[in-house]
């Protein structure tokens, strides 16, 4: 299992609906893990649009839209349907004797850098803490 790293326990998220989800902690960031139609996809939990959990979001075939601003990420590549430059971490999910394996996914290619020709300008995405604003709650989906 070259890269796959062990989050916990599996058993309560072979129970989830479809659509559902769970957080676990992997790489030092939140991992939503939602299950489908054809087993699981994660992401990050946090959207990088101004920090909702996106474990709240709604997922559909592929893409998953935040709760809070309605932005959509493709669960593949993780890249914003709002900004090609904003992207999730996506994660392999492997399952083995009910114990729960996550690896972080490579981009196929770097998105554009912020303030290139192909972003809005430093003006149109300010600089902000999240902390500043919002608390995400730390026990959300944990078992």
């Amino acid at each position: 299992m070259s890269g796959f790293i062990h989050v916990g326990s599996a058993t309560r998220l072979t129970k989830l609906t479809r659509g559902s989800s769970r957080v676990y902690p992997c790489n030092g960031e939140d991992v939503a893990v939602f299950r489908t139609r054809d087993g699981y996809v994660a992401v990050s939990d946090t959207c990088p649009h101004m920090g909702a959990s996106l474990s709240h979001g709604r997922l559909a075939g592929n893409q998953l839209e935040c709760s809070w601003h309605e932005w959509k990420f493709n669960t593949d590549t993780g890249v914003s349907d709002a900004r090609d430059w904003c992207c999730l971490n996506v994660y392999d999910v492997r399952i083995e004797k009910d114990e729960l394996y996550l690896r972080l996914r490579v981009r196929p290619e770097k998105p554009p850098e912020k303030g290139s020709a192909s972003t809005p300008a430093d003006d149109d995405w300010p600089e902000w803490d999240p902390d500043r604003f919002f608390k995400k709650p730390k026990d959300h989906g944990n078992d």
